[in-house]
């Protein structure tokens, strides 16, 4: 959005009724005439993300109040696309992955690879999984508290930020665990570069390198990245395993869905997930998987 707007012109100049505005437009459209499918999303995250911006703005007084140049209307209601999704592995695809990730993988950074790993034994996204601190590991209570500010868990409200997000420390979790302190270069975090990064814990980028290295289509031709686990294992912890939709969500790190059960409903369903996880986990194991 940035190299598409002046840099040196003062955000007073760009409200509603100075002109400025129709560059705003001006560089949504240049966003929406790209190619490819994406461009969709990006031009609609691109407006409600400038759109906040000017909100801040006018709160403190850098923009008239009523004068937020970027519009509500999105460029995607005027022409029907396809909305695309994080392709996944179904649970008979994962054992050819395994054998792949178990044979190229061995060219692949460690570290990447047994993050990769975890990711796929416990469905959190992969901006969770590179930033995870050793300090957040409880093993007296056999679980990982992960603060609600964690950026991958998403939660935006102040509010939400204070709930965190527990994760059981289940054997697998452990071993992984075990062998990432060996590769890390860092007292703080968990994961961390071979190479030199602009970030202090493992580039979230990372696992979904190691999928592409190792081949990452699935049998539909779509390219599976690390987010696709999470996909996975919803599904399958429903078809395969049989469990309930809500335990599975909050093994994710799902809120509630609604304002009044976010407002009452802090259950983690945390003792059935510490059952469930293992066999999960083992279901991997039996599949090939070898850390």
């Amino acid at each position: 959005m940035l190299p598409l707007l002046d840099a040196d012109r003062s955000i007073r100049d760009y409200q509603l009724g100075t002109g400025g505005d129709e560059l705003i437009e001006d560089a949504f459209d240049a966003i929406y005439d790209e190619d490819g499918k994406a461009r969709y999303q990006t031009e609609r995250k691109c407006r409600g993300y400038l759109r906040r911006i000017f909100e801040v703005g006018i709160s403190k007084k850098w923009v008239d109040l009523g004068c937020n140049p970027v519009g509500k209307r999105n460029k995607d209601l005027d022409e029907a696309y396809e909305a695309t999704h994080y392709p996944r592995y179904t649970w008979a695809e994962v054992t050819n992955f395994l054998k792949r990730l178990d044979f190229e993988g061995r060219n692949c950074m460690p570290q990447e690879v047994l993050a990769l790993q975890l990711i796929m034994i416990t469905g959190q996204r992969t901006s969770v999984i590179s930033r995870l601190q050793w300090d957040w590991i409880d093993y007296d209570n056999q679980f990982i508290k992960i603060p609600g500010w964690c950026k991958g868990l998403k939660r935006m409200t102040p509010e939400a930020k204070k709930i965190p997000h527990y994760l059981p420390l289940t054997p697998l979790t452990k071993d992984i665990l075990e062998r990432a302190e060996h590769y890390t270069s860092s007292d703080k975090f968990v994961f961390t570069n071979a190479q030199r990064n602009r970030f202090p814990h493992l580039d979230p980028e990372a696992p979904s390198r190691v999928m592409r290295a190792v081949g990452n289509i699935n049998k539909d031709g779509d390219y599976v990245t690390s987010h696709g686990w999470r996909k996975t294992f919803e599904t399958e912890g429903q078809e395969v395993f049989r469990q309930q939709q809500i335990m599975l969500k909050k093994q994710m790190g799902h809120l509630p869905d609604n304002k009044v059960d976010r407002a009452y409903d802090f259950s983690t369903y945390l003792p059935m997930r510490q059952d469930f996880m293992p066999v999960y986990e083992s279901g991997f194991i039996e599949l090939g998987l070898k850390i």
